[in-house]
C-alpha cells in the first residue's frame, strides 16, 4: 500500500537524520564543520530517502497454493520461499507506526532452513487475511 511508501522513507529519514547529526557533532567537536562538510552531511538526507524508495519498490509477497514468498532490501534484495506444508507457526506484528498508517507485518514459521519468512508492511487487512490462510494451512495436517 502507498502507507508502506510512507513508513519506509521515515524509517531511513530518521536514520540518516541521527547520522547527520551525529557527524555534524562530532565535526563540530574538533573544529573541522565547514560549509563543504555540512553541504556533506545534508547530502545523506535525500540518499536516505531514495533507499526508503528502493526499499518500497523491492517489497512484495504472494501466497499459492504451494508456497509462501516474500521480498524485501534497498540495494541488497532478499527473496524468502517456503512450502505450505512447512509451516509450523504464524504470528502478526504491527509496530506503533504501522499501526497509524494501517500496516502490519506477518512471520511464518516454517521448518528448514530459512526458518521464518516475513511479510513486512502489507495493509492492516491483508495481514488479517494472510494471518487466517496460513494458520489453517498450518493447522491442518500432512
Amino acid at each position: 500500500p502507498p502507507t508502506a511508501l510512507r513508513r519506509r522513507i521515515i524509517r531511513r529519514l530518521s536514520r540518516a537524520s541521527i547520522l547527520a547529526g551525529a557527524g555534524g557533532l562530532a565535526l563540530n567537536a574538533i573544529g573541522w564543520l565547514t560549509v563543504g562538510t555540512t553541504a556533506a552531511l545534508v547530502a545523506i538526507l535525500p540518499l536516505g530517502a531514495g533507499l526508503g524508495y528502493l526499499e518500497y519498490r523491492n517489497l512484495a509477497h504472494g501466497v499459492t497454493d504451494a508456497v509462501v514468498a516474500s521480498r524485501h532490501g534497498a540495494l541488497s534484495v532478499s527473496t524468502e520461499v517456503a512450502p505450505l506444508r512447512k509451516i509450523q507457526a504464524v504470528g502478526g506484528v504491527a509496530g506503533p507506526l504501522q499501526r497509524r498508517l494501517g500496516l502490519g507485518s506477518l512471520a511464518v514459521h516454517v521448518a528448514g532452513p530459512a526458518a521464518r519468512i516475513t511479510i513486512r508492511d502489507a495493509g492492516a487487512a491483508r495481514v488479517d487475511d494472510l494471518h487466517a490462510r496460513l494458520t489453517t494451512r498450518a493447522a491442518r495436517p500432512n
